[in-house]
Order: C-alpha cells, then sequence, then structure tokens
C-alpha cells in the first residue's frame, strides 16, 4: 500500500511539474527561459543534475544551451559528425554505461534537435531506467519549445 501511495505522489509531482512547464512553453518566453523552466522541473524530480544539448539549426554543432546543477559540465561547440551520441533514442545509460547519468532524446516531428542529460553524479545514486521514462515527457515539451523557437526566428529574418 505505501508503494501505491509513493507511486501516486510521484505521479502527482510529474504532472505538476508537467502544467507548469506547460505554461512556460505557451506563454512565449525566450527559449532560454523555457528551458531553464524544464530545468528546474527535471531537477526537481530527484536529480542531482541536468542540462540540454542542442544540434544547431544548420545540423553542424552541438553544445549545450542550458545547464543546472552541482557538477554538470558544459559542452561547448562541437561538430556533430563527431558526436557519437545515439541518434534517436528514447533514454539509456550513458558515460560507459556508468548508472550515475541517463539521456534522452528530443525529437521534433522525427528529427532529433538534441538531448536531455541527466546525472547524480553528485549523490552517486544510480539512475534506473524508470527514473528516466518521466523525462521523455519534457524532452517532447523541449523539443517543441526548440522548434518554436526556430521558426520564429525564421519568421523573423523573412519579414526584416
Amino acid at each position: 500500500m505505501e508503494n501505491a501511495v509513493t507511486a501516486s505522489q510521484s505521479s502527482q509531482n510529474i504532472l505538476d511539474r508537467l502544467r507548469a512547464t506547460s505554461d512556460a512553453l505557451t506563454s512565449g518566453r525566450p527559449l532560454e527561459d523555457v528551458l531553464e523552466a524544464l530545468l528546474v522541473a527535471v531537477q526537481a524530480l530527484g536529480f542531482d543534475g541536468a542540462r540540454f544539448d542542442l544540434i544547431s539549426a544548420d545540423g553542424r554543432f552541438l553544445s549545450t544551451v542550458a545547464a543546472r546543477g552541482s557538477g554538470v559540465a558544459f559542452l561547448k561547440q562541437a561538430p556533430v559528425e563527431g558526436f557519437h551520441a545515439p541518434a534517436a533514442v528514447r533514454c539509456c545509460a550513458v558515460s560507459g554505461g556508468t548508472p550515475e547519468h541517463g539521456l534522452v532524446s528530443l525529437l521534433s516531428g522525427g528529427d532529433v534537435t538534441g538531448w536531455l542529460y541527466v546525472d547524480n553524479a553528485a549523490s552517486g545514486r544510480p539512475i534506473l531506467l524508470e527514473d528516466l521514462e518521466p523525462l521523455t515527457l519534457f524532452a517532447h515539451q523541449a523539443a517543441s519549445a526548440v522548434s518554436n523557437a526556430r521558426l520564429r526566428e525564421t519568421t523573423r529574418r523573412f519579414e526584416a
């Protein structure tokens, strides 16, 4: 019975976080603000740190655009062709199978636009596959925010 209550509380926490980030997504706020709101929500789920690595609009580079938490390293701009991350993975352990790290793809229209990386490096708590599954919801929101921001940028260039 106690496990059922804990699972219900966890589900409610996830729903509350999704509602809050949905508000940020639909408010027309800048991409950086939306990604920060998503990182706050992800970290509140119990991860020590999180970051968003995005592929540039031209598809040539990968870089960290937002990060939160202790020990989260920024990925400086790196050529995509030299980056060996899974192209379209839903969830996986990363960093040589270290159980304190996880990765979820940001998918938009079937294309990978980046990755949501999480870790528990500070606490050393392992990240299980079921811990990563709720992150796919936040990854979908982030992918939508990235697509919308890029569309707004393209529209502005054509209007100018």
